[in-house]
């Protein structure tokens, strides 16, 4: 672990992008956030730069099934989480569905994996069937470009259900950080 590029304590608190120390409390949007337009969501945090020995070890997991890392990643985001100013206002974890034809390939969504973690960390609870993908989008084993959010821009979607109440949550998505 010691190789991984872990984000230090000064990271954007809107997307998670690791910062200078001059940078941390700066009113004005970070370089990331000014590169991405109609970012929605409050807040996120990253526990590496999604590089070197960290995307390997996400791609192990998500193609290879090898899952040996998932409590240690779990606890790295649980630690940057419980610095994050608007935990305290976050009433659910929502992993990010995958398809049902990639979960059934895949046998397992490492999203919910790290949303256990998380959830039993946090002590949240976790809600699986919340969102729904629609359909199926090209699988990206690269990982996202540069300023693009994996799969978003190909046609996958999500819902949440009708009559649904409009809690806080925590999605939780793997790799989408670049």
């Amino acid at each position: 672990h010691a190789a991984l590029p872990l984000i230090g304590q000064w990271q954007c608190p809107r997307c998670g992008d690791e910062l200078g120390p001059y940078a941390q409390n700066s009113r004005r949007a970070c370089p990331s956030c000014r590169e991405r337009s109609g970012l929605m969501f409050r807040g996120a945090v990253a526990a590496c730069r999604y590089e070197g020995p960290a995307r390997e070890m996400v791609l192990r997991l998500k193609y290879s099934g090898d899952m040996r890392a998932v409590d240690w990643m779990g606890q790295r985001l649980t630690e940057k989480l419980e610095n994050a100013p608007w935990l305290p206002k976050v009433d659910i974890i929502v992993p990010v569905p995958l398809h049902w034809t990639r979960r059934l390939r895949r046998r397992f969504n490492q999203a919910e994996l790290l949303g256990r973690v998380l959830a039993r960390q946090c002590e949240k609870p976790m809600h699986t069937r919340l969102l729904k993908r629609r359909r199926p989008t090209p699988a990206r084993p690269g990982g996202a470009a540069v300023g693009q959010p994996a799969n978003h821009s190909t046609g996958s979607s999500h819902s949440l259900p009708a009559g649904s109440l409009s809690p806080t949550l925590i999605v939780i998505a793997v790799s989408l950080h670049r």
